[in-house]
């Protein structure tokens, strides 16, 4: 006789495995379902900050839109000429190619 371990199964065994197994995937999609929850709410609840932001109105003869040296120029120019004028620039940069490093010895 060899000395092999011996392996019991009947139907309540088989039975068992079978709930166990179907206990871990029903916990792990209520895991999943959870933090696609959490994600979400978290996504609604930084967006309504966003869209509770007052926007401030500013009533002007000209809006100039882009900050680059040209956008400058003619928010100068238009400033000159008495218009009231706003100049609105998607980035922090004002200046553009010129502002950002080109100098003379580039031209």
């Amino acid at each position: 006789m060899t000395n092999k371990p011996m392996h019991f199964r009947n139907a309540r065994s088989e039975r068992g495995l079978r709930l166990f197994k179907q206990a871990l995937k029903t916990r792990n999609i209520f895991y999943k379902h959870l933090i696609a929850s959490i994600v979400a709410l978290n996504v609604l609840l930084a967006s309504q900050d966003c869209l509770a932001a007052e926007a401030t109105h500013h009533k002007v003869d000209v809006c100039v839109y882009g900050g680059t040296a040209s956008g400058v120029m003619a928010a100068l120019a238009a400033d000159k000429e008495g218009a009231s004028v706003i100049l609105v620039e998607p980035s922090r940069w004002l200046g553009g190619m010129t502002g950002g490093g080109i100098n003379h010895l580039d031209w």
